[in-house]
C-alpha cells in the first residue's frame, strides 16, 4: 500500500512532517528555478525524528527574449501583451514599440503562452519548449478582433445597481436550492483562459452579489468594421433569473452600435430556453446595420423592481468575415497558410482562426503516413522535423473537418 504526505518549508527553509505507517520512503524535494531531488531508502520508524537536510542547485537562468508581429505585413505590434503559464510560475508582460518583450531571470521548460491585443487574434499556444536556443521567439497575430478576456482589453463597466457589478476573471459558482446554476462556475469551454466577465463573482449562495436593484452596463471598447465585407460578430452569453419577490421579471440586452444606429442584437428573461447556461450567439451585422470604423457591443444586465435573483456572464467575443454566403449562427470555414515551402527542419501553420482540435497528418509522396500531430486551441502551430528531402502533403483538421491539403517540398 502506498502513502504519501506533502509540506512545504517556511521562511528558513526547514519543515518538518510525519506519516502514520513505519517504513522505507523515497523523500522528493522540489522548488521552481531548481532541480529536484529525491533521497531513496529514507527508514521512518514510530516515536522517532529523522533529520534530512538537503541542498538544491539552482537552475540557470536566462534573458527570455521575443517579438510579436503582424502575420501580413511583419511589422512589429507594439502594446501586445504575452502571458507566460506553467503551475508553479506565471507572468505578464507588454511589447515595447517595436514589438520586443524580454523577462530576465528565467527558467528554461515547458509553459503555455498567450498573446493578444486588441485589434489582432489571439495566440493560444500550449506546452511550449521557451528555452535560450529559441531566442528570441517570434509570435505573429494577424488582424481582427477576438477577446476571451484572458487578457483586459480595457472594456468599459457602469453601474446603477447595489451590487452585482460586472467583474473579469474566473467564475466562481453560486446554486439554488434546487441546484440550478446561479452564477456560471466556469467560463466557456471551448476558448483560452478561464476568465469571462459575469455580473458578481463572490461565490456563496445564489442571492450573494447578484444583480440588485438597477442595471449594470458593459461596453467594449470600439472596433473598426469598415473594411470588412460581410462580418458577423460571435459571442456566448450567460443569463439567470429566479426566487426573490414577485414573478421573476429582469432580462439582459446586446445591443451593436456604428456610432449613429443602435440595435439590440440579442436578448434573453426568464422565459429564454437557455437560462442557466452559456450560449453561442453569432450575428450578422448588415442585417442590423451598416459597417463604420465606431461599432461596439453593449451588454445590458437588468434587476428591476420587485427584485429577483439575477446573474449574467459574457464570454469569447468575436468577429468572423462570412463574404456573401454567410448565414446566421454558423461560423465560416477558416482558412491557413504553410510555410516556409520550400522548407527546412521547421514548418509553421497559421489558422485563420483560434480552433479547439488542431490535428496535422504528413504524408510521403507514395500516400504512406508518418506522422500525426495534435495541437489544442491555438491558431498558430510551429513543429520541427527530421523528415528527408522530398515532396510531402499535408492535412490540416479542425475540429475533425479537413480545412486544407497542401504539397510541400522538404530539402
Amino acid at each position: 500500500v502506498s502513502t504519501s504526505a506533502i509540506t512545504s518549508t517556511n521562511i528558513l527553509g526547514n519543515y518538518q512532517t510525519g506519516i502514520v505507517t513505519a517504513g522505507t520512503y523515497n523523500v522528493t524535494y522540489s522548488k521552481f528555478g531548481y532541480e529536484t531531488k529525491t533521497i531513496t531508502g529514507v527508514v521512518l520508524t514510530s516515536g522517532n525524528t529523522t533529520t534530512l537536510n538537503v541542498e538544491l542547485k539552482p537552475l540557470v537562468s536566462f534573458t527570455l527574449q521575443g517579438q510579436v508581429i503582424e502575420t501580413s505585413t511583419s511589422n512589429p505590434i507594439p502594446n501586445a501583451k504575452i502571458k507566460i503559464w506553467s503551475p508553479a510560475f506565471t507572468i505578464t508582460v507588454q511589447t515595447d514599440i517595436a514589438g520586443n518583450f524580454s523577462i530576465p531571470g528565467f527558467i528554461e521548460g515547458f509553459y503555455d503562452v498567450f498573446v493578444g491585443k486588441w485589434g489582432f487574434s489571439q495566440l493560444c499556444l500550449n506546452n511550449q519548449n521557451l528555452a535560450t536556443s529559441g531566442n528570441p521567439h517570434i509570435y505573429q497575430l494577424a488582424t481582427g478582433y477576438y477577446d476571451d478576456f484572458i487578457f483586459d482589453h480595457s472594456w468599459f463597466t457602469t453601474s446603477s445597481a447595489i451590487s452585482g457589478d460586472w467583474e473579469r476573471g474566473i467564475p466562481i459558482g453560486t446554486f439554488s436550492g434546487g441546484g440550478t446554476p446561479g452564477n456560471p462556475g466556469n467560463d466557456v469551454s471551448n476558448d483560452c483562459g478561464g476568465e469571462a466577465y459575469v455580473t458578481g463573482n463572490g461565490g456563496g449562495n445564489v442571492w450573494t452579489d447578484d444583480i440588485d436593484g438597477g442595471t449594470v452596463v458593459l461596453i467594449s471598447p470600439v472596433f473598426d468594421l469598415s473594411s470588412y465585407l460581410d462580418p458577423f460578430v460571435n459571442f456566448s452569453r450567460w443569463f439567470y433569473n429566479a426566487g426573490g419577490a414577485g414573478t421573476p421579471n429582469d432580462s439582459v440586452i446586446v445591443t451593436l452600435s456604428n456610432g449613429v444606429t443602435s440595435s439590440v442584437i440579442d436578448f434573453a428573461d426568464v422565459n429564454d430556453p437557455d437560462v442557466s447556461t452559456w450560449v453561442t450567439k453569432s450575428k450578422r451585422v448588415l442585417d442590423f446595420m451598416s459597417l463604420t470604423n465606431n461599432m461596439q457591443i453593449t451588454v445590458r444586465a437588468i434587476d428591476q423592481s420587485p427584485g429577483n435573483w439575477t446573474e449574467a456572464g459574457f464570454d469569447k467575443f468575436e468577429v468572423v468575415e462570412m463574404g456573401a454566403v454567410g448565414i446566421a449562427d454558423n461560423i465560416s470555414k477558416p482558412t491557413l497558410s504553410i510555410y516556409p515551402n520550400p522548407f527546412n527542419d521547421e514548418l509553421t501553420i497559421n489558422l485563420s482562426t483560434i480552433i479547439e482540435n488542431v490535428r496535422v497528418e504528413i504524408y510521403e509522396i507514395t500516400g504512406k503516413r508518418i506522422e500525426s500531430i495534435a495541437f489544442n486551441n491555438t491558431s498558430l502551430i510551429h513543429f520541427k522535423n527530421s523528415y528527408k528531402r522530398g515532396i510531402y502533403f499535408i492535412n490540416v483538421y479542425g475540429d475533425g473537418e479537413l480545412i486544407k491539403t497542401k504539397k510541400v517540398v522538404k530539402f
